[in-house]
């Protein structure tokens, strides 16, 4: 009995008085598992016991776009009428088809690295030899990669259509930092290691578990989802079902994974995912999350293999797109934290503040050099008041306000 009401207060505490996830023991989680029926296994792992600085960014690898354009066709998919209860690309036929499980580090980057784990996927796949396990570069595409449409940047096929357009070269090129990094960091003779996706097909927007299946049968498939910092701390293993958002980011979707497989007959039919926190999370690497759950499926995409670059003989312009200044808040109503996103033509020390709207100064949110192309900052509105404020930023000759809702 005692126990009983352990377990219901441990709920409530988690649920709704804010017991921090951040701070959870091990034992804790695995109450909170138990009353709520979930079906995965908790243990340590290597994000067990970190700082939160270490781990929050690594929730924060998706933005979720206002708007798509994408035109949906599940039809040009595949033409095969049959219809298996199990398929994974780690073993099919006998073959693990995907190359390594890589980490992220902490870092905002899970986009970049499910974007790369696909299409490095494809290669063997498209290819027929399950080794060629050519090892793209995610620092490439995470300090190279320009767009005008800031709000739908990372979301989905996104930086896998810009790759079809400018290419990515090999790891070796560019090794991984887990930072924003510099594009002109990158090797020498970038141009003649491009390679180039040949083809990209918008899946879904919305979680379709027919057209995912469908598009499964040809290769993995890019999806975002949304983890928190029980998966992230605990995870070793299960299946991961309709999870308690215990993350203070704000983000219904905040990450994204390579979705590799199913079983219909695990918990009623579950995806198996690729992640990029290393090969000692969850099961080598990898997670199971039921139909339906945890968001997974939302703006899913497949691809086709490569195209070999012949170097660039200069710069093209058909090939690099011209940056527009560009400034929002996302999510907007704030409860706890926010992410300030500034698109930058040029290089210019900016000053972003918050003020009420008797045009008092209320909070400095930055005041720094931004790069050129994609900043992002943090605004902690914690310690704020419920009600509206104005986020202004100046950046030389780039000025522009926002309202943004403090709503506890």
């Amino acid at each position: 009995m005692k126990s009983f009401v352990y377990l219901l207060i441990l709920s409530f505490a988690v649920n709704l008085m804010g017991l921090d996830p951040y701070t959870m023991s091990l034992d804790d989680c695995k109450n909170y598992i138990k009353v709520n029926n979930l079906t995965w296994e908790a243990g340590i792992t290597p994000y067990s016991y970190l700082p939160k600085e270490i781990l929050k960014p690594m929730l924060t690898g998706f933005y979720l776009p206002i708007k798509t354009d994408a035109k949906i066709n599940n039809k040009v998919i595949n033409s095969k009428t049959d219809k298996p209860e199990y398929l994974d690309w780690t073993n099919k036929n006998g073959t693990n088809w995907m190359t390594s499980v890589k980490n992220q580090g902490s870092y905002s980057g899970s986009w970049a690295f499910a974007t790369l784990g696909t299409w490095e996927a494809m290669i063997n796949i498209n290819s027929n030899d399950p080794d060629i396990d050519w090892d793209g570069s995610e620092q490439y595409l995470i300090s190279c990669y320009q767009t005008n449409l800031l709000d739908e940047m990372l979301a989905g096929s996104g930086p896998a259509r810009w790759i079809m357009v400018n290419g990515v070269p090999d790891e070796a090129c560019y090794p991984y930092r887990a930072s924003a990094g510099n594009c002109n960091d990158r090797c020498s003779d970038w141009r003649e290691r491009l390679k180039f996706i040949k083809s990209v097909t918008d899946v879904c927007t919305n979680p379709d578990t027919e057209a995912i299946k469908a598009a499964l049968r040809n290769g993995p498939v890019g999806s975002a989802m949304q983890v928190n910092l029980l998966m992230l701390r605990f995870y070793r293993g299960g299946v991961l079902g309709e999870e308690t958002p215990s993350t203070d980011i704000g983000y219904p979707i905040n990450h994204e994974v390579v979705i590799v497989g199913w079983d219909d007959a695990r918990n009623g039919g579950s995806w198996k995912w690729k992640n990029c926190w290393g090969a000692a999370w969850g099961e080598g690497g990898y997670g199971w999350t039921q139909f339906g759950t945890s968001q997974i499926g939302y703006y899913s995409w497949s691809c086709t293999a490569y195209s070999e670059g012949t170097g660039y003989e200069k710069e093209s312009s058909a090939r690099t797109i011209p940056l527009q200044f560009n400034f929002t808040i996302t999510p907007n109503p704030v409860k706890t934290t926010a992410v300030v996103n500034v698109m930058m033509p040029e290089r210019s020390k900016a000053n972003i503040s918050l003020f009420d709207l008797l045009g008092k100064h209320v909070l400095t949110i930055d005041n720094s050099q931004l790069s050129r192309g994609i900043n992002r900052i943090v605004l902690n509105a914690k310690d704020l008041k419920p009600g509206i404020y104005i986020a202004r930023i100046n950046a030389g000759k780039y000025i522009d306000s926002k309202a943004i809702l403090i709503n506890k």
